[in-house]
This record gives C-alpha cells, sequence and structure tokens, in this order.
C-alpha cells in the first residue's frame, strides 16, 4: 500500500495509512511522520508481527535507544507511535500507548570548528557520485548550496529544503520563510557571496540540467522536495570522512547544531566555484 512516498507492507499499513491521510487533511504536511511510520513498518515486518495490536512489548522494542540516536529522535519515534495507538484506539483495537516519555534531552549541541567545519565542507564539495547519472550530480550540487544556507543562515533543515523559488528573492538577497517554528513568519538576509552563488546556482539548473521546478532545491524528481532523512544521511556520510569523526564520540547534527553559532563561520563557507567544484581559498 502507497502513502505519498513510502510503501506500508506490515498488518499495520491500513491504519498507518488512514492515519496519515487524516492528518494531511487536517492540514498537518506530516512528512516526518511519515517517514517514521515508514520505518516502524519495516520494523514490524523484521519483527514478523502479524496481528495489528501495539503490545507493550512491540512499544519496549520499538522504543529502545539506538547506538547512533539521541534522546530527542527517540522521544520522536515513541511520539508517533503513540499517535498511531492512540488512533487504533479510536477504532475499538485495545493497544498500549506509551508513556512517561520525556521530549527534551540535556544533550549539548555539538558547536563545530573552523577547523572541522571546513573539513566537512572539503568532503561536501568534494563529493562524487558512485553512479555517473546527471540527476546524482545535480544533487551533489544541490547539497553544496543547500548546507552553506544552513550553515550560514541559520535556517531549519525544512526550511531550507521546503525554500520555493518564489520566496527566494536572489535581487535583494532574502529569503522569504513562511509557517515557520510556532507559525510565525520571517525574513532570512543572504550574505552577497552567498546571493551571487545562488543565482549562478539557479543559472546551472536551469540552463545546463533543464530544471523546471517550483522548488529551489527539488529531490530526484524535480516535481517534489527533497526529504529531510536524504539530508540527514548526506551531513553524516559527509562528517564520516572527516578527520575529526571518531567511534562512539558525540556526533554533530545538521538540524541543530549546523544552526548553533553560525554567523562566526558564514563568510568562510559561501565562497565557492561551482564550475571547478572545489572551494574558494
Amino acid at each position: 500500500m502507497m502513502s505519498g512516498h513510502y510503501s506500508f507492507t506490515s498488518c499495520f499499513a491500513p491504519f498507518i495509512e488512514s492515519m496519515i491521510t487524516e492528518k494531511r487533511n487536517a492540514g498537518f504536511q506530516y512528512e516526518h511522520a511519515e517517514w517514521i511510520l515508514h520505518k516502524f513498518d519495516e520494523f514490524c515486518n523484521q519483527e514478523q508481527v502479524e496481528t495489528p495490536v501495539i503490545t507493550q512489548e512491540l512499544a519496549g522494542k520499538w522504543g529502545t535507544l539506538r547506538k547512533t540516536e539521541t534522546k530527542v529522535t527517540l522521544a520522536g519515534r515513541i511520539s508517533v507511535l503513540r499517535q498511531l495507538s492512540l488512533y487504533m484506539q479510536a477504532y475499538g483495537i485495545k493497544c498500549y500507548v506509551p508513556r512517561n516519555f520525556t521530549r527534551k534531552s540535556n544533550r549539548s549541541a555539538y558547536v563545530l570548528s573552523i577547523e572541522e567545519i571546513q573539513s566537512l565542507f572539503l568532503e561536501i564539495d568534494s563529493y562524487q557520485p558512485t553512479i555517473n547519472a546527471e540527476v546524482f550530480h545535480r544533487l551533489a550540487l544541490e547539497y553544496r548550496i543547500l548546507f552553506r544556507m544552513l550553515f550560514c543562515c541559520g535556517l531549519r533543515v525544512s526550511e531550507a529544503r521546503k525554500l520555493r523559488l518564489d520566496t527566494v528573492d536572489l535581487e535583494n538577497g532574502v529569503l522569504k520563510i513562511y509557517q515557520s517554528k510556532g507559525s510565525n513568519d520571517r525574513l532570512v538576509y543572504l550574505p552577497d557571496d552567498l546571493r551571487q552563488l545562488c543565482c549562478e546556482y539557479l543559472k546551472i539548473m536551469t540552463v545546463k540540467y533543464k530544471i523546471k521546478s517550483e522548488w529551489f532545491f527539488p529531490a530526484s524528481d524535480p516535481a517534489k522536495v527533497l526529504q529531510v532523512a536524504s539530508v540527514g544521511k548526506r551531513f553524516h556520510r559527509a562528517w564520516e570522512q572527516t578527520p575529526y569523526a571518531r567511534e562512539g564520540a558525540l556526533q554533530p547534527t545538521v538540524q541543530y547544531d549546523g544552526r548553533d553559532g553560525h554567523g562566526k563561520w558564514s563568510k568562510c563557507l559561501s565562497l565557492f566555484n561551482l564550475s571547478s567544484g572545489k572551494a574558494a581559498r
């Protein structure tokens, strides 16, 4: 069964699809929750769950903190499972509802040093797709610009990846962010060198790649927006190639650590030669 970007095949598939549809009809985008439900669906298939009932045992297995995640990420997974349990209860199915989990974490933000940030972007900028296809080279270019916006402007991942062309004013260097955190609208000003970089980026997208999309950072299908999981995966792939990544050490996250203290290094990140694929020195 299909719902948006994902296919659901576990015994919970009808309930998951129905809940996603209901949430979106109510005006929620529900994209990240859909991805979590997709992971839960895969988890249930791996566990060979055959009866569509969320038991305390199943919730406990799903709610185990993994090596590569923070307590905040775990809380997000449990929160979505809780929503599914309550949704199924409304249909008369007795499900265990997870309780007493914390949404907050004492995790300190990993604020990268200038050396770390330069090393990270060296990996992002030098990345070459293993598959020599135009779409993958285009996406590699998009990530170089997207991550610069995240680090230089302090945007949230959702704000950057969902930028529409009509909300990006490159003539004046202004990003119009609508319905941000707390349902607020705001303006974000681009550093001039990043503004010029974005102008060159758009020219390459339209002239070289012939892209016609409403999105500033279109996905492999230009009609769709980049997924948050794809952005996170690309970030961690680059970070793990740097000499600063150590097994078991605190890892930076693109969602929060890229925003903390972004003004400190905005200038050094915005310079980039798109034609050569190398950061400016």
